[in-house]
């Protein structure tokens, strides 16, 4: 008999449809999360490289920001409404327009256009701010922030601030406030730039009296000792440093070009002031002479000084009235005033008309007592008030109290401050300097000089 063995039967059952279903959803949830992978990857790419683009774009800007400013010959920085206002000549500008484009008007003197580049493209989702500043009075450093705002990636901002020294510049004007920013740039490129006055297409021309103390204690040292007394420093006297300083000055003035200067010496009068002279190299030794012959003798008679200076100023105006002129007087003594010039021989009426003094006309005893020195600063004040800041010529002044001596010079800041400044005209002031050195007068000068181009080219400068 055949014993047949038997095999159980296996189940050939397939997925069922929840199995199924659960498959497709695992298989669902895998290829979204590999495409949301893929697109974060390409969105993570695509923002990176706007990111790159943004950035280096702030970076460009900044490079042609320092470029521009480092070999400006002058610059100015200035507020929105200039900006955005009409371009003058000779002048090339850089700021942002709406927000939204960081551009630059660069004069073509082909053409006589400004040629308008475009340093940053504008872009929806991007806004910027720029804005400039003056990082010290009167100096030639410009700091800049550039900053700019991406709205499309929850404000993110990209800032980039910078200090720029405008080294080759003549002059640095900061033409901004708190309250109103400057926000643009405007500069020259022109390698030895001149202010002009655009409409009638006329040079500046800076008038410059030098207002020279050449009494008799600009013999002394700077701490005002004879040559006969104890501790006497002859490497320190007076005259000497200010004829030294002053003849720097003048190089200092003709390599800026335009100047003219008179020399004006005073002492117990001012007779026989200097005309003006160009200062041009062909001209500087003559100029350098006239310094030379200070010799230092007599008293201190300020006023007669300031007199004699408005006269040549106002003279050179009526003979020259087409001319663009910017007046200054640069007045420097060591010591108080101790004389006042008269009209008349026995009583005292200030002497305001042109001409020279002498004899019994010059009024005064020569020391510096309490009521010699408020009666020759009375000649002082009227002279002040009545010709330099008192007539039709716009004149700047700046008086230098030279001397170590504590009180030495106690009267030169009212010279200054209240004799040659107006109450009613902002452009007829005085400011005063102390100077003890030689080191300080050189610092003085120069300071003066960089007020001067600036107060120039802000006149004349790009608005």
């Amino acid at each position: 008999m055949i014993n047949h063995k038997r095999f159980p039967i296996q189940n050939s059952r397939g997925f069922t449809l929840v199995e199924l279903m659960v498959t497709i959803a695992l298989l669902g949830m895998v290829i979204f999360m590999a495409a949301s992978f893929v697109n974060f990857s390409f969105n993570l790419e695509k923002k990176s490289e706007a990111e790159y683009d943004f950035q280096a774009s702030m970076r460009q800007a900044s490079r042609v920001l320092n470029n521009e400013l480092r070999n400006s010959s002058v610059t100015f920085t200035m507020t929105e409404e200039y900006f955005t206002g009409s371009k003058k000549e000779k002048w090339d500008y850089l700021g942002v327009e709406s927000k939204k484009e960081i551009v630059q008007y660069k004069w073509n003197p082909t053409t006589e256009t400004h040629d308008r580049i475009v340093l940053v493209s504008s872009n929806p989702a991007i806004s910027y701010n720029l804005t400039f500043n003056q990082v010290h009075p009167n100096s030639k450093l410009v700091g800049f922030s550039l900053e700019g705002i991406n709205s499309g990636d929850d404000g993110k901002k990209h800032i980039i601030q910078s200090e720029i020294s405008a080294m080759n510049s003549v002059a640095v004007d900061d033409g901004g406030s708190p309250d109103n920013p400057a926000v643009a740039v405007a500069y020259r490129s022109d390698t030895a730039p001149k202010p002009e006055e655009i409409t009638t297409r006329k040079d500046v021309t800076m008038l410059i009296t030098l207002v020279l103390d050449d009494s008799g204690s600009m013999d002394y040292d700077m701490n005002g000792r004879s040559s006969g007394q104890s501790g006497f420093d002859r490497n320190n006297i007076r005259k000497n440093i200010m004829k030294n300083e002053a003849k720097k000055l003048i190089d200092k003035f003709v390599a800026l070009g335009n100047i003219k200067v008179a020399i004006i010496p005073f002492s117990s009068s001012a007779n026989n002031p200097g005309a003006f002279i160009d200062c041009t190299v062909a001209n500087r030794d003559s100029i350098k002479t006239e310094i030379d012959r200070l010799d230092a003798s007599g008293g201190t008679n300020t006023g007669d000084g300031l007199r004699r200076a408005y006269y040549r100023i106002n003279a050179y105006n009526t003979a020259n009235s087409s001319e663009e002129i910017v007046n200054h007087i640069i007045l420097l003594t060591d010591g108080n005033p101790t004389y006042y010039s008269s009209m008349y021989k026995n009583s005292y009426t200030a002497k305001t008309d042109d001409g020279n003094v002498s004899g019994d006309y010059i009024h005064g005893t020569g020391q510096e007592t309490t009521a010699n020195v408020n009666l020759s600063m009375n000649y002082v004040d009227s002279i002040g008030q009545t010709l330099v800041v008192g007539r039709t010529v716009n004149i700047r002044t700046f008086v230098i109290g030279f001397t170590a001596v504590p009180g030495g010079v106690s009267r030169a800041r009212d010279i200054a401050e209240s004799s040659c400044t107006s109450t009613t005209n902002p452009e007829r002031k005085g400011t005063y300097y102390a100077a003890g050195s030689d080191v300080e007068l050189e610092s003085v000068f120069q300071e003066i000089t960089s007020t001067i181009l600036q107060e120039t080219w802000h006149i004349y400068g790009p608005y």
